[in-house]
């Protein structure tokens, strides 16, 4: 049983998809760290160490220029808007060409057909989740080498407000609060790729399979704006500089990816007998 859960897991790190997802995650973390980190990092300097130091300069630090705590940089944009896509490459459609290719008959010829489908959605899972938190880790690490950990300012705190969860938590242990949202970007990156292999049952196509997360994830995006809650979509709330953020809805949107993920692929796994 161990064997099927380490091998999936062992598979789903050593993909050309993971790769190719921390390749692209992890440049527009770099690309941050050059156009927005170095920059503000260059200013404090020279405000710290000029003749006439502005009473009014209050010095940014490392919690509100982070690539996670908001949307206005580029980079922060574009990460945000293929997040699916990232989470989705590693593993995603695994499923998919293990039903091609024959092998899922030879795996279950050997273990049960529950114990392989559990394995499979433990890995895609978790190398979604990475494929995401790993680069935002690198930003935070990248970032805190060159602008200070100072305690964020109420005049300078970006999209923080009382109205955001936790809030209090930013202003007094903004590490803390940070790596909540770390966790937080984990986790539903993780349920968002398993959208993947419930799709696997409903298409002939593997473009489909890779895409359908992205396409979801676009679809609540739009449906809030279009009645005006842009806030509560998942492109605003899985950054931590985001406001309305109500750990019901959380929860909610978790619960039901999780409904659209793991107990529709288990459900037809059930059904379909593994040569379908």
């Amino acid at each position: 049983m161990k064997t099927i859960y380490t091998n999936e897991i062992k598979r789903a790190f050593n993909t050309l998809g993971m790769k190719l997802a921390l390749l692209i995650g992890c440049g527009l973390s770099i690309w941050h760290v050059v156009s927005v980190i170095i920059p503000q990092s260059s200013l404090i300097s020279y405000e710290l160490f000029s003749e006439v130091i502005d009473p009014l300069f209050v010095p940014t630090g490392l919690f509100n220029n982070w690539m996670g705590n908001e949307l206005y940089p580029i980079q922060s944009y574009i990460f945000y808007l293929i997040l699916p896509l990232l989470a989705v490459l590693p593993f995603g459609s695994s499923f998919f060409e293990d039903r091609k290719s024959g092998y899922i008959i030879n795996v279950c010829t050997r273990v049960d057909k529950k114990i392989y489908y559990k394995a499979k959605y433990l890995a895609v899972f978790l190398s979604g989740g990475v494929a995401v938190a790993a680069p935002l880790l690198l930003n935070l690490i990248m970032s805190s080498m060159f602008l200070p950990a100072l305690l964020p300012d109420n005049g300078s705190n970006g999209t923080i407000s009382p109205v955001t969860m936790l809030y209090e938590l930013f202003f007094t242990h903004p590490l803390i609060y940070i790596l909540m949202f770390i966790a937080i970007d984990f986790l539903f990156a993780g349920v968002i790729a398993t959208l993947s292999l419930s799709y696997t049952y409903f298409t002939e196509h593997k473009f489909g399979v890779l895409i359908v997360p992205f396409v979801f994830y676009f679809f609540i995006y739009s449906l809030a704006n279009l009645i005006n809650k842009t806030e509560y979509s998942l492109f605003f709330m899985l950054n931590g500089g985001a406001t309305n953020n109500y750990l019901l809805v959380y929860i909610l949107y978790f619960l039901l990816f999780f409904a659209l993920s793991y107990i529709i692929f288990m459900w037809k796994g059930k059904m379909q007998d593994v040569k379908a």
